[in-house]
C-alpha cells in the first residue's frame, strides 16, 4: 500500500484533499482555537519516510467567511464552465458526491 493509500491519521484527517502531484496536495478541514472555530487550507508534503505534512503554505479564515468564499467559488466555477474549461456535466456530478 502506498503512503497516499493509508487512511489520514487523526491530526491530519481533512474531508477536502486536492492532489497537487505525487508527494503534495491541498487540504481542507474545519478545527477550533481557543474556542474560534476557523477553516484551514494548507498544501501538505510527504516527506521521504512516507508521512505526511503541513507546510507554511496556506491560508486560515474564520468560519463566519465561509459562505462568502463558497459563494465566491461558485461564481468561478459558474465562470468556468461559461468559458468551457469545465464540463457542466462534471460541476453537477461533484455536487451530488
Amino acid at each position: 500500500m502506498s503512503p497516499r493509500e493509508l487512511p489520514p491519521s487523526a491530526d491530519d484527517a481533512s474531508p477536502v484533499r486536492i492532489p497537487k502531484g505525487p508527494d503534495e496536495e491541498l487540504r481542507g478541514g474545519l478545527d477550533s482555537l481557543q474556542g474560534h472555530p476557523f477553516l484551514n487550507l494548507r498544501t501538505w508534503w510527504l516527506t521521504p519516510e512516507g508521512t505526511w505534512r503541513p507546510t507554511k503554505r496556506g491560508i486560515t479564515l474564520h468560519v463566519d467567511d465561509l459562505p462568502v468564499l463558497v459563494a465566491g467559488l461558485r461564481t468561478l466555477e459558474a465562470d468556468a464552465v461559461k468559458r468551457g474549461w469545465l464540463d457542466a456535466a462534471d460541476v453537477d456530478a461533484g455536487r451530488n458526491e
